[in-house]
């Protein structure tokens, strides 16, 4: 049986967080952090 492009991505995305759970966490945590930090850098330049 072949699969959609969109299944096969989908598929293949489950693959990886099974894969690296505790990698993709921490990057999430990462990116998370550094656009607060860039949200906040503005709103401390105006005080």
């Amino acid at each position: 049986m072949k699969l959609s492009p969109l299944q096969h991505v989908v598929a293949q995305a489950r693959q990886v967080v099974r894969r690296f759970p505790l990698t993709l966490l921490c990057s999430f945590i990462l990116c998370a952090a550094g656009i607060y930090q860039q949200r906040l850098s503005p709103a401390m330049e105006q005080k």
